[in-house]
């Protein structure tokens, strides 16, 4: 998908450590992805979500049924206690915590979605304009 430039940005991860954490959940059916989503907002006020129903980092899941957040822990434990409170989220059936060390961005690609957005809404607004 990097290759492809089909990502705004993409984290590089540090294996040792590190206070925010991304936390890949798996879910028994990808049906329970908005009450987990919801779940998380609840949970963690200040998550940073990096999955939607478009899927994993803004890109087109392969895995519909895989919810992506970053959480800001504070210690090793904190990780494993998130991992728990993650786990007792009804449908979630696996959660993988990664170790972000920085984000690349990838703004061109951004700029043309949000150009292709604009000229697309404005194109409409014209053609339901009445004449």
């Amino acid at each position: 998908m990097v290759e492809n430039h089909s990502l705004f940005c993409i984290p590089t991860f540090n294996w040792v450590r590190s206070p925010s954490i991304v936390f890949h959940i798996e879910l028994a059916t990808s049906d329970e992805a908005p009450a987990v989503r919801q779940a998380l907002r609840v949970m963690f006020p200040h998550q940073l979500p990096l999955s939607t129903e478009a899927g994993v980092y803004g890109g087109r899941s392969t895995h519909p049924a895989l919810v992506a957040t970053r959480v800001h822990v504070d210690s090793a434990a904190a990780i494993q206690e998130t991992i728990a409170a993650l786990l007792s989220i009804r449908g979630v059936r696996r959660v993988s915590p990664d170790y972000p060390l920085k984000t690349r961005v990838y703004p061109a690609w951004f700029d043309a979605k949000v150009k292709e957005q604009v000229e697309s809404n404005a194109s409409r607004e014209e053609s339901a304009a009445p004449s």
